[in-house]
């Protein structure tokens, strides 16, 4: 790592200025909503589909059952997850093309643009699933 003398660095633009004004309540609610919405539309289909998916494969005598192979599914993905957010971020990270890119400044935009289509493009396959609680459908619209 090399040390930065204040005179190499440049300005920050307007955009990543310190603010001079504090936002108003009606801007804190409604980013405070806009990400409750979004929170509700990725939990929901797993919090839902994916138990009664378990539940259709297992026949659970008993519910507590079910939350333990809900737990050990949730359990399993996390693991993908850890290993699947850094790489992506490092993929990103290192992306070039004509749409952003390491050397344009704004790198994940290549990203940024393809993941939402991906994951909403693959959410209807979890309910036409052909084998309830297959870990395929729910892999790729997480």
């Amino acid at each position: 790592m090399t040390d930065l003398d204040a005179a190499s660095v440049p300005p920050p633009t307007a955009a990543l200025a310190e603010p001079t004004r504090r936002v108003g309540a009606g801007w804190v609610a409604a980013f405070a909503s806009a990400w409750f919405g979004i929170w509700m539309a990725q939990l929901t289909p797993v919090q839902l589909l994916l138990p009664a998916q378990i539940d259709a494969r297992l026949h659970p005598d008993d519910w507590v059952d079910s939350v333990v192979a809900f737990g050990a599914v949730s359990g399993i993905a996390s693991l993908f997850v850890i290993v699947a957010y850094p790489l992506t971020g490092a993929l990103s990270d290192r992306t070039t093309s004509r749409f952003g890119g390491a050397d344009r400044g704004s790198r994940p935009a290549p990203w940024c643009s393809r993941s939402p289509s991906w994951r909403w493009g693959s959410r209807p396959s979890c309910g036409r699933s052909a084998r309830p609680g297959s870990p395929r459908p729910w892999g790729s619209a997480s």
